[in-house]
């Protein structure tokens, strides 16, 4: 008759879990890198918020206060980046664009040439 002994069912547990848990992360990658970001997102306000919470009349008592108004600066700086760099950017980009070559085709590799065609 055949029969595992203990040490093989104990290995074969073992990995059966550890593939179970392998798919499961798998198949839920997507919404656990969201929350991994969310996290440390999070851990890098906490001081600007704690910073707010201290420092502000409106957010002395209420965290909720404390986040939005760091959201609202941390939008006005982006903002205010984007607006003044915006310009500048477009047209180093545009100068770039002008000065760049057309590329010939026949310098492109021909694994890449034969996956395009």
């Amino acid at each position: 008759m055949f029969s595992l002994d203990d040490r093989t069912g104990n290995v074969l547990t073992t990995v059966t879990i550890f593939s179970l848990a392998a798919a499961i992360l798998y198949s839920a990658r997507g919404s656990l890198f969201i929350l991994l970001l969310s996290l440390f997102f999070a851990h890098l306000l906490e001081p600007a918020v704690v910073l707010v919470q201290r420092h502000s009349r409106l957010a002395c008592k209420n965290r909720g206060w404390a986040v939005a108004q760091v959201y609202l600066i941390g939008t006005l700086l982006v903002a205010g980046l984007v607006y003044g760099l915006g310009p500048r950017v477009a047209a180093q980009m545009k100068n770039l664009i002008s000065a760049v070559p057309a590329f010939p085709v026949e310098r492109l590799p021909q694994v890449w040439c034969a996956a395009t065609a």
